[in-house]
């Protein structure tokens, strides 16, 4: 990766003025760590997140929407994963109203 702005800040500066933001992402459960690896394209239409909690019971979800709370600033409430609920590609909504 390289160096420079977080991806989540590229991202958020441009969705500040929206209500709703969608989100792309691609989870890699069990990892060494929580952490926003990235974009995984050039056309930034992926982001890369690995989480420690397992794929199973929701677990890894449940973190997905933790990490991002946080990268972002934002409340766990404003973040629902759309589709890809058991699926490593998910689409997730970030609700800037909240």
């Amino acid at each position: 990766m390289t160096n420079g702005p977080s991806p989540c800040h590229v991202f958020w500066c441009t969705i500040l003025a929206m209500t709703e933001s969608l989100l792309r992402i691609k989870v890699t459960p069990r990892a060494s760590s929580n952490a926003v690896v990235g974009w995984l394209d050039e056309q930034r239409e992926v982001l890369l997140v690995k989480v420690t909690a397992p794929a199973e019971g929701g677990k890894a979800n449940a973190a997905v929407i933790k990490l991002l709370a946080e990268e972002f600033g934002i409340p766990k409430s404003a973040i629902s994963i759309k589709s890809g609920h058991t699926s490593r590609h998910k689409l997730v909504s970030l609700d800037m109203t909240k």
